[in-house]
């Protein structure tokens, strides 16, 4: 498990590994028991204050010591659960808008800048945009296909991973009226693509079985029209069998383009 870590995040494992040690007065750490490691997080959370991703690192590196080197499954590890606070994302005032665009000299460029913040895009979904995109009279752009990944969650549930299929057909329809675009094309990515699976994933099996029939040419009761499911066997994900590494990210870019250029004309 260790050869796969980087070399930053060993060396901060093996710090935290010591720091249950030295609590406890230096002690050999594999001869600590399960009760004594909870009653170490207890600390550092009330008693440290901790911060949870402070606290999420700790579990990450005492869990992965006694899972990798002590060879014991403790259920203390489960029960540790922290929830960070989510930011306020930074909303600028009406004023600050208005002093921002007024500093933009160049019209194209103000124009630009008010369709970035306005639409709430990336800079390179601006750029792909074309002017057959942009309905200028009703204020509107026009979306041409639709992208996901998701589905991890939904395979811990045996009803969201065996129904899969009908929440996708449903959320098709609801962005399809929403955005006004019949017939829009759907792509998604299969999840879970590593076996086994990591234990809280009950439902692997059923959920992937589930988007396999939502693809529109699988011939199966629950094929949906207009969307195309990505398989990612084979593409390389991080340790934790779930998140794709760099590679992987690019691989699954270049199939989701490539199922998406094959749904829309061009």
């Amino acid at each position: 498990m260790l050869r796969h870590l980087r070399a930053r995040t060993k060396q901060e494992y093996g710090r935290r590994v010591h720091l249950l040690a030295d609590h406890f007065g230096g002690v050999d750490p594999a001869t600590l028991t399960e009760a004594q490691i909870a009653d170490y997080f207890v600390f550092l959370i009330r008693d440290k204050g901790l911060r949870p991703s402070s606290i999420r690192q700790a579990r990450a590196a005492i869990e992965l010591f006694f899972t990798a080197v002590v060879k014991v499954q403790w259920a203390v590890f489960s029960t540790i659960r922290t929830r960070g606070a989510m930011p306020l994302p930074v909303v600028l005032s009406r004023a600050e808008l208005a002093a921002l665009f007024a500093a933009v000299k160049v019209e194209r460029f103000r124009v630009f800048l008010r369709l970035l913040y306005g639409c709430g895009l990336r800079l390179g979904e601006a750029l792909a945009l074309e002017v057959r995109d942009i309905e200028g009279a009703a204020m509107r752009l026009t979306v041409r296909g639709f992208l996901r990944m998701q589905g991890e969650a939904d395979a811990k549930h045996a009803a969201s991973a065996t129904e899969y299929a009908a929440s996708l057909k449903r959320l098709k329809r609801r962005l399809e009226q929403d955005l006004g675009v019949p017939a829009l094309p759907f792509v998604f990515g299969q999840v879970l693509p590593h076996e086994p699976a990591m234990d809280r994933f009950t439902h692997r099996r059923e959920i992937r079985e589930s988007q396999r029939n939502a693809d529109e040419a699988s011939g199966h009761a629950d094929a949906i029209p207009g969307v195309k499911m990505v398989s990612t066997d084979g593409f390389p994900l991080k340790p934790d069998t779930v998140h794709y590494t760099a590679a992987g990210l690019a691989k699954l870019g270049r199939a989701f383009a490539d199922a998406m250029l094959g749904m829309v004309k061009m």
